[in-house]
């Protein structure tokens, strides 16, 4: 048995007629096709061409439908390995999403990657918390699962009077968040907004206080979060978009 690209299937008759003349043993062909995603570029010659100009940093760019490229990214080999398992070999042709292959990444990761929180530092905003005074830091295990940190190990949190959100988590295209409403700041607790500045349309300030038997199960707001402290460490995130603006490249396209 042999399997075989469905690009190929037209020189089938060709291929058992030069096996029967050269009296070789019988083939039976299996023909598969080829697997295709969304925004994605999978020809080695356009792929060849964005290396060469210049536009991508190589083969192993992160954008990049390739073994080096994914890796680089953050896919693991072993959720590589189960999704290409988890395909078989199919003749119906189509489009996948690239969700559908970093799902397996997540199963992978997911159980042993440490958790730690970011606010963007020009879209933030500052929490006033009024019945906080010091400053202080407490130790939370890594991994929400790992409930004592002996396997995934501990981190610290500092607790403050002033704490820093992502704007979009208390005032997005659906709602602004109210005096009176209840938020709960992730690995601290409830809190109760008491007062909002806005100024323009837009929320720039806010205070609240703490509300230790507060119930984290009913805020709708579920906000990631650090203290305004000299303990915040600077991080750039990179978060890469597809390399063209189709989801699907026609024949007479031109990719450039």
């Amino acid at each position: 048995h042999a399997m075989r690209d469905m690009n190929y299937k037209d020189r089938k008759p060709l291929y058992a007629w030069v096996i029967e003349k050269l009296k070789l043993r019988p083939v039976v062909l299996h023909d598969f096709s080829r697997m295709n995603f969304v925004y994605t570029l999978l020809s080695k010659r356009k792929l060849s061409w964005l290396v060469d100009e210049g536009r991508v940093t190589g083969w192993d760019d992160a954008r990049f439908p390739t073994i080096k490229g994914v890796l680089r990214r953050g896919c693991q080999v072993e959720s590589l390995y189960n999704f290409m398992v988890a395909q078989g070999a199919s003749r119906k042709e189509g489009d996948m999403e690239w969700d559908k292959f970093w799902n397996f990444n997540k199963k992978v990761i997911d159980p042993v990657v440490p958790r730690y929180m970011a606010v963007d530092r020009v879209n933030n905003i500052t929490l006033e918390l009024e019945d906080v005074e010091s400053l202080r830091a407490k130790t939370y295990p890594r991994h929400p699962k790992d409930k004592t940190g002996e396997i995934h190990g501990v981190k610290t949190l500092f607790l403050g009077s002033k704490v820093l959100l992502e704007y979009g988590d208390i005032h997005d295209e659906k709602s602004m968040v109210k005096e009176g409403e209840d938020i709960l700041l992730m690995q601290w607790g409830v809190v109760e907004i008491t007062q909002v500045t806005v100024e323009g349309g837009k929320v720039k300030s806010l205070k609240g206080k703490t509300k230790p038997d507060g119930d984290v199960r009913k805020p709708k707001r579920k906000i990631h979060w650090l203290a305004d402290t000299p303990h915040c460490i600077k991080a750039r995130i990179f978060e890469f978009d597809y390399l063209i603006t189709k989801p699907k490249m026609e024949p007479d396209d031109d990719f450039k």
